[in-house]
């Protein structure tokens, strides 16, 4: 059997869609129809925070911690979360997986001081590589690598699409929240850039996120968000992901390690109740050893 996590969105709010069943989703797997058996909201959520400790140090700080906090907050039992740091170039895990968010909370609210650059090189690929090949062992329903960067990547040895790769076969995906974008809204992959907002005489646009970034985190189901002053980016991620569901149905015959190219849409009678829905669902799944 095949368990699939899927996320529906509320294209015009940046919200999950909640309360779907089976009958609201059409299901491909290899260019076949797949009959579902199950659409259940997830019960267990595993989150690495890939934090690229520059960017973090450069945010205004007050905004984010506050909504660090209301993110983390009400953390499950059965949810975990790791921190995997990028500290001026070094990757290092800060924090292995834990349920309980506070020790993590306080390494992110840690430092306060504009730091002194010592390198700026920001291996986001290989981060996502690495936190993809720790995800390999979770048994969570939903698997996320959440990167907190400025959208700048710089000398990874991993290619784009190799960590894509890497995050499929750890059946992970892969969220972004671009931090220091200039600009006062929330933009969404897939939604207007940035959403409709009262326009300000003089403000600067808000540049769209990289194209390599915005390719391997779509390929992979996930989602992006950018704010300028991170007000709610952090919060609304976690409610996106708390806000998937799992799709269970049963494997077509394929050879252990083959790939399967699977698609999900909303059915005709769900798309009629939910004309401004958006579905997030990763490109495809590697057959289980």
């Amino acid at each position: 059997m095949v368990q699939v996590d899927v996320g529906v969105y509320d294209r015009n709010r940046a919200t999950p869609i909640l309360g779907l069943s089976c009958d609201d989703f059409d299901l491909n797997d290899g260019g076949q129809a797949a009959e579902l058996i199950s659409c259940k909201p997830i019960t267990a959520l595993d989150v690495i925070l890939v934090a690229d400790e520059l960017s973090l140090r450069l945010v205004p700080g007050r905004a984010f911690q506050q909504d660090l906090k209301r993110g983390l907050s009400n953390w499950r039992k059965a949810d975990r979360v790791a921190l995997l740091s990028l500290i001026y170039g070094d990757l290092r895990w800060l924090y292995d997986f834990t349920n309980s968010p506070k020790p993590i909370l306080d390494i992110l609210n840690g430092a306060k001081t504009r730091p002194r650059i010592q390198s700026l090189n920001q291996p986001i690929f290989d981060a996502i590589s690495e936190a993809a090949q720790k995800l390999r062992g979770s048994v969570a329903d939903v698997r996320a690598i959440l990167v907190l960067s400025n959208d700048r990547e710089r000398r990874s040895q991993a290619k784009p699409d190799s960590a894509a790769e890497d995050a499929l076969k750890a059946n992970a995906s892969i969220y972004q929240i671009i931090l220091n974008n200039i600009g006062g809204s929330v933009g969404v992959v897939g939604l207007p850039w940035p959403l409709p907002r009262p326009e300000i005489r003089g403000q600067v646009p808000v540049p769209p996120p990289s194209p390599a970034m915005t390719r391997i985190v779509l390929r992979s189901g996930g989602e992006q968000l950018a704010t300028a002053v991170l007000q709610n980016a952090f919060s609304t991620m976690i409610e996106l992901l708390r806000g998937r569901y799992i799709l269970s149905y049963r494997r077509p015959l394929r050879k252990q390690g083959d790939y399967h190219a699977i698609s999900v849409r909303l059915s005709t009678s769900a798309e009629r109740k939910h004309p401004n829905a958006i579905v997030r669902v990763r490109a495809g799944y590697y057959t289980p050893g």
